[in-house]
């Protein structure tokens, strides 16, 4: 069903700067889900969604790595501001990922660790096997 309100706002980083680019994803929210619809922020990060039925819509915001998510609630014919903050890999941050996964030529759990400080290398391929 297509309504007639409006979904806009800004997406920025940590330091409050504009991200360009990023994707805006909204979903209905519930058991079975409906028809997602996008956009993509522009230069100042600003990203506006034209039609949108009322109902609660689960927001999907994401630009390379980094991902937010939210919850809206359109109501009839508004117009909605959602302004959002990605979280930013910035120099010195830690990020470290877990991996646990069932190898396939053995009946064993196996488990490593990767771990790195942003904007010291750029991250690796997995490796293999693990």
């Amino acid at each position: 069903m297509i309504g007639e309100s409006v979904i806009r706002g800004i997406v920025t980083d940590y330091r409050q700067l504009p991200v360009v680019g990023a994707k805006v994803v909204i979903n209905t929210a519930g058991l079975y889900p409906g028809r997602a619809m996008s956009a993509v922020t522009d230069e100042q990060g600003r990203y506006t969604l034209l039609r949108v039925a009322e109902g609660t819509y689960h927001v999907d915001v994401f630009e390379g790595t980094r991902l937010a998510a939210s919850k809206v609630t359109v109501d009839g014919e508004s117009s909605v501001d959602l302004d959002v903050v990605l979280p930013l890999e910035k120099p010195g941050d830690n990020q470290t990922v877990t991996i646990d996964s069932l190898s396939p030529s053995r009946d064993s759990w196996t488990s490593g660790c990767i771990s790195h400080d942003v904007g010291d290398f750029p991250p690796y391929p997995m490796p293999q096997g693990l």
